[in-house]
């Protein structure tokens, strides 16, 4: 886990992001047989302190994801609650 991200491990919150880039999980898809998308967040920071937590993190975009409709280069915020992150295909 990323370090200062990890100090925060458990904990909810605000974040404030920037939309980098959008790409699929290559060999992978979803119940209905699409490919699995995701999203490449860059500069994650605490909404409250400003803080940038880590540099960038991919995630995995649901239908229901509130960045499905985002663009590169959109800021935008979200709750979150930190935990661990794998990193690579498991």
């Amino acid at each position: 886990m990323r370090e200062k991200l990890a100090k925060l491990y458990g904990n909810s919150m605000r974040f404030r992001t920037v939309v980098d880039v959008f790409g699929i999980k290559p060999g992978r898809v979803d119940v209905l047989g699409r490919p699995v998308k995701t999203i490449l967040l860059k500069d994650v920071a605490v909404t409250q302190t400003g803080e940038v937590m880590t540099d960038h993190i991919w995630f995995t975009v649901g239908d229901n994801s509130e960045f499905q409709h985002r663009e590169a280069g959109d800021i935008d915020e979200f709750d979150g609650r930190v935990s661990d992150y794998k990193k690579g295909y498991r």
